[in-house]
């Protein structure tokens, strides 16, 4: 009988096994987690006392507890507080304060030795997705231990179905006055909340596109063919059967007799919260990840070089920082059908020295399609995508390539750089399953066939992305 492969979880706690706590010298330097009552749970951190107000219960043995009001308001008047994240951190949390979120984050199997758990580190969840790495306890808890931790932090809060920064547990909006709408942007949630699905037949569509006028569900899109219709998306669908009262191939049905190919059991890119890391965290983070990770006995993550070199986004000609790409791959049978996670450290020159930023995502392909005759639109979208922490793939159309080789900027400078996908197109790298998003100047430049692929492997559109988006 095979012997069966330890979880990630466990794996994980087999790494922190190995690792010793350091020794706490100062007192007031302590993290605690305490209760002075039943049901009132308290954080000590560094000689003051916060009220934890929630708690969110994550994948993976994690949890995040809500800071009250006070800790924000310690935290931006005391600078020595946020002396190891970046300028630009800052500023977010300054603009971003009173909009988002502030949290604890600690780990179920993780105490110290009197059994007591252990808080890691917090963070602060704007409304976009963003998780900002504040403090972390590095007088209660070794190096190792710590970056580990965030990583599988990182891996479960990206592989989370959908935001807590924006939704509640029930999928509501949390900003008051928004409309109470259930996410549907996730496969999983749409498959959840509808029990079916309604299918063009495109084989006998004539594209008269009378169905498009009766709701905007459905998809009409200029292609290199013309305007076509995609089919139905499932992004607000009720299965209301107005649709197929306009066209009789329309019809629905029950997902669960669908073939598979509209739902295959691939890790779809679902989006989900990223970490960021600045200052001086992010520095000593990158540091651990190139070199004191690898020697960490049971590690449970594999880390594969991805791209390193010079940023395609150029600042006086030159290129505007230093990029390294990592993959990081949870090495555990429980966690292949997940996406990996990729990390982005981006080292920026300055006047009073580097300054850098590592940003951890679940790992998204975005293809962009070099298409204009000088690239302008595609130097800007694909510049600001790799800095977001992508990793980022130029394609060309081979009819077109030798007429736009001399003067296409993006396409010059990815090339330089070995970003270009030689010799495919991009109906083949979609149907491989290697790219995850379409940048593109217009969507016209995009091949139905890719179009029709993001909307029935993901029930919506947003996945072909262009400045000029045509809505029917």
């Amino acid at each position: 009988m095979a012997e069966s492969k330890p979880s990630f979880r466990e794996c994980l706690n087999n790494a922190l096994a190995v690792c010793e706590l350091p020794e706490v010298s100062v007192e007031s330097h302590r993290w605690e987690l305490s209760r002075s009552n039943p049901g009132i749970a308290l954080l000590s951190l560094n000689q003051k006392v916060y009220r934890l107000v929630d708690r969110n219960t994550l994948e993976l043995g994690f949890s995040e507890w809500l800071l009250g009001a006070r800790y924000c308001q310690d935290l931006l008047e005391d600078n020595n507080r946020l002396s190891g994240i970046d300028s630009t951190t800052r500023m977010k949390i300054t603009d971003k304060a009173t909009e988002g979120r502030f949290y604890v984050v600690l780990y179920e199997d993780f105490t110290d030795p009197e059994g007591e758990h252990l808080p890691l580190f917090t963070v602060f969840k704007d409304p976009d997705g963003h998780d900002y790495v504040l403090e972390l306890n590095v007088q209660n808890i070794g190096r190792n231990q710590l970056f580990s931790l965030l990583l599988a932090y990182a891996l479960s809060v990206s592989n989370y179905p959908f935001s807590l920064s924006k939704y509640d547990t029930l999928g509501d909006y949390l900003k008051l006055g928004a409309p109470s709408i259930v996410q549907r942007h996730s496969t999983e949630m749409v498959k959840k909340h509808l029990a079916k699905k309604v299918v063009l037949n495109r084989d006998l569509c004539t594209q008269c596109f009378r169905c498009v006028p009766a709701c905007s569900e459905l998809k009409a899109t200029p292609t290199p063919e013309g305007m076509r219709l995609l089919g139905p998306a499932e992004d607000h669908c009720t299965n209301c059967g107005l649709c197929q009262k306009r066209c009789p191939y329309l019809t629905p049905h029950l997902k669960d007799e669908l073939p598979t190919t509209f739902y295959p059991d691939m890790p779809l890119y679902q989006g989900g919260e990223c970490l960021i890391l600045g200052g001086e965290i992010g520095a000593e983070f990158s540091k651990w990840l190139s070199k004191e990770s690898k020697n960490i006995e049971n590690f449970p993550f594999q880390i594969n070089q991805i791209y390193t070199g010079d940023s395609i986004a150029l600042d006086d000609g030159q290129a505007k920082c230093r990029i390294d790409q990592k993959e990081i791959v949870p090495v555990s049978a429980d966690y292949e059908s997940k996406r990996p996670l990729l990390a982005t450290r981006a080292l920026f020159p300055g006047n009073n020295g580097e300054s850098e930023k590592v940003i951890i995502r679940q790992e998204a392909n975005v293809a962009v399609l070099l298409h204009t005759k000088e690239g302008h639109i595609e130097m800007d979208m694909v510049s600001e995508v790799q800095l977001a922490g992508a990793r980022v793939i130029g394609v060309v159309d081979q009819l077109k390539r030798s007429s736009i080789t001399a003067t296409n900027k993006a396409l010059q400078r990815m090339a330089d750089l070995g970003l270009v996908a030689e010799g495919d197109n991009l109906d083949n790298l979609v149907s491989k399953g290697k790219v995850d998003i379409v940048l593109t100047p217009y969507l016209k430049a995009v091949s139905r066939q890719v179009q029709t692929m993001f909307l029935e492997l993901t029930g919506g559109v947003s996945r072909v992305m262009a400045p000029n988006i045509i809505q029917a």
